[in-house]
């Protein structure tokens, strides 16, 4: 009668295995972290970065010039979902127009302003754009600067990859679910 031999259960080849097994895990896991960051590289270098301020220019022909003025400082488009003004409970949604400037100044005294930006439009990067500028008569001018300077302004908007942010007046953007 032959004896049996007991093979060991740690073989060679189960040792070899189980060594090629993870190896492939690792490398599937570095893959994985390895395309993480090659997606918030790409997100970050389309980054729109949009900044909103009231601007005085010096007087031209005898009349100062104020501008309510947003600014894509960013590497990307940004495209403006949603402008916010309220000014002391008097509220308004999308770009100031004449119907906001109704509410402010009364009917009559609605100063002579150029607007000229509204919701879903595209902000390249590196340029700006003038949402209002007043410059006559000097009075409404300056109320027109005052107001702005005291007025909330929130810009929400997006970048080509649908992420989003909101920004307000002369503060750093904050990143948000959804604009509104």
């Amino acid at each position: 009668m032959s004896r049996r031999r007991i093979e060991p259960f740690w073989s060679v080849d189960k040792l070899i295995g189980i060594c090629a097994i993870a190896v492939s895990l690792a490398t599937f896991g570095i893959y994985v972290y390895q395309t993480h960051l090659i997606q918030k590289q790409q997100k970050a270098s389309v980054w729109p970065y949009i900044e909103c301020y009231v601007n005085y220019t010096p007087q031209t022909e005898g009349k100062p010039n104020y501008q309510l003025v947003i600014r894509n400082k960013g590497v990307g488009p940004a495209v403006i979902k949603n402008i916010k003004i309220d000014y002391f409970g008097i509220k308004h949604n999308g770009d100031p127009n004449d119907e906001f400037l109704e509410k402010l100044f009364g009917k009559e005294n609605v100063p002579n302003v150029i607007t000229g930006f509204a919701n879903g439009s595209v902000l390249p990067a590196g340029e700006k754009v003038i949402l209002l500028e007043a410059s006559e008569p000097e009075k409404v001018a300056d109320n027109f600067f005052e107001i702005f300077k005291a007025a909330k302004i929130s810009i929400c908007y997006t970048s080509i990859y649908g992420d989003n942010w909101t920004t307000e007046k002369e503060k750093q953007p904050v990143e948000c679910e959804k604009c509104q």
